[in-house]
């Protein structure tokens, strides 16, 4: 279960860094990540933290090699908010 969680949020920080906002990314400690249930709204007790330096060296990589893609692109509602810092 966990093997997919972390496969689907990298998936996702991929997915979201397309979009460019994951420019200058720094120091950080943890990483936070919430299931949501829509755009907006986050499911109630789905906080996972990630503390340890390999998990947040993955998604460093995963956010600052990202590429912009040209055009647009028909988004669906998104399956994890990710928080670094």
């Amino acid at each position: 279960m966990k093997k997919y969680l972390f496969i689907s949020i990298l998936l996702f920080a991929f997915l979201a860094s397309l979009s460019g906002c994951s420019k200058g990314i720094k120091e950080v400690k943890k990483v936070n990540v919430y299931e949501m249930e829509s755009f907006s709204e986050v499911r109630g007790d789905s906080l996972v933290t990630f503390t340890d330096k390999k998990a947040i060296k993955q998604f460093k990589k995963t956010f600052s090699s990202a590429k912009k893609q040209p055009g647009v692109v028909d988004m669906a509602d998104p399956q994890y908010k990710v928080e670094l810092g």
